[in-house]
């Protein structure tokens, strides 16, 4: 019975929906649409000029250092002034440390000949002893200045290490690209 009287106020106000759509009125075009104007546009200048106080902040900074002690020889950026990234802005002494890193390179050839000699020298002296014409002794001996030799040897390459470590901090690079402050 709730369905029969819920069906019935359905279909009545849908015939009323349809009714009142159907009116003989017809909307003129004067109702439907706004007023418009017309206007020519011309280019004029236009100054504005706004002033406001603050701070500014950069949004990217960094204090940067070199990883070696010298005195600075080349600033290649002045205060304000642009920087891109990976760019050189400061070298430390690096003459200094290209001089350093060869003499380094010098003492390891030194170390490296001694090196050479000495296993020569074993060799010989190993030799001479299955022969039973050296000593013992000095079999010892030279096998002993054979490992010094060796450890020279590592000492100066790691010398050289150092050396190139140091030329290559001797200049010191941008993180980022922008301007250099104080």
């Amino acid at each position: 019975m709730i369905r029969l009287t819920l069906r019935f106020w359905m279909a009545t106000l849908a015939l009323a929906a349809l009714a009142a759509g159907c009116s003989e009125e017809v909307a003129t075009t004067e109702e439907v649409l706004p007023s418009v104007s017309v206007v020519e546009v011309e280019a004029v200048d236009f100054d504005q000029d706004v002033r406001a106080s603050g701070d500014l902040r950069a949004r990217f900074q960094t204090m940067i250092a070199a990883e070696i002690a010298g005195r600075v020889t080349e600033l290649s950026v002045d205060e304000g002034g642009a920087v891109a990234q990976g760019a050189v802005v400061i070298k430390i002494d690096p003459e200094r440390r290209r001089l350093d890193l060869e003499a380094a390179k010098a003492r390891l050839a030194q170390a490296r000949a001694n090196f050479r000699q000495e296993t020569s020298k074993v060799e010989r002296v190993r030799k001479l002893r299955s022969e039973n014409i050296s000593s013992v002794e000095r079999l010892e001996e030279a096998e002993t200045a054979l490992l010094l030799a060796e450890s020279s040897v590592r000492a100066e390459e790691a010398a050289v290490g150092v050396a190139t470590r140091a030329l290559k901090d001797a200049s010191v690079s941008a993180p980022f690209a922008g301007p250099v402050a104080k």
